[in-house]
This record gives C-alpha cells, structure tokens and sequence, in this order.
C-alpha cells in the first residue's frame, strides 16, 4: 500500500509539474500575440494619421498647383517665341544671381 501512495504521490507531482510548465508556456503565447497585436494596433494608427495629414494638405497642394497653372502656360507660350527664350535666359540668370547673393 506504501509503494502504491508513492507512485501515487509522484504521479501527481509530475502531472502538476507539467501543467505549471504548459501554464507558463501560454503565458509567454500570449504575451508574445498581445505585443504582436498592440504593434499592429499602434501601424495601423501611425498609418491613418499619415493619411489624415496628406489628405489635410491636399487642399492646399491643389490651391498652390491652380495659382501656379497661369504662370507655367505663360512661360511655355513665351518660350514658344524668340523673344520668350531670351528672356527664360534673362530670368534664369536674374534666379542664380539671387541664390548666389
């Protein structure tokens, strides 16, 4: 009866042995999978307000393209003429010449 009581006791040792060491595999699972998901979590954050950004600027991109639109046609329909490339030249210089200053 003796022995018996002991391989008893020991099997139930092992038993709890083993579910202490599944318990804490699971622990270390979920911790990883809760870290995984908070940095998805956090990308998909980071990600919608890049967007919110951009499509807050959009409008002041367009705005800014609009104003410029005339000058850019005029400086094409200049450039189409002999005098228009002169003064292209004349404006580029009068550009590097402020720069350099």
């Amino acid at each position: 009866m003796n022995r018996f009581v002991h391989h008893l006791t020991s099997s139930a040792a092992a038993y709890a042995n083993t579910e202490a060491a599944n318990a804490t595999l699971l622990q270390l699972l979920t911790a990883a999978a809760d870290s995984f998901v908070s940095a998805i979590v956090a990308f998909g954050h980071q990600l919608g307000e890049l967007f919110n950004a951009i499509v807050s600027q959009l409008p002041g991109l367009l705005i800014t393209i609009a104003e410029a639109l005339p000058a850019v046609f005029a400086l094409i329909a200049l450039s189409l003429s002999g005098i228009g490339i002169l003064l292209l030249v004349v404006l580029a210089a009068v550009f590097l010449i402020a720069a350099a200053l």
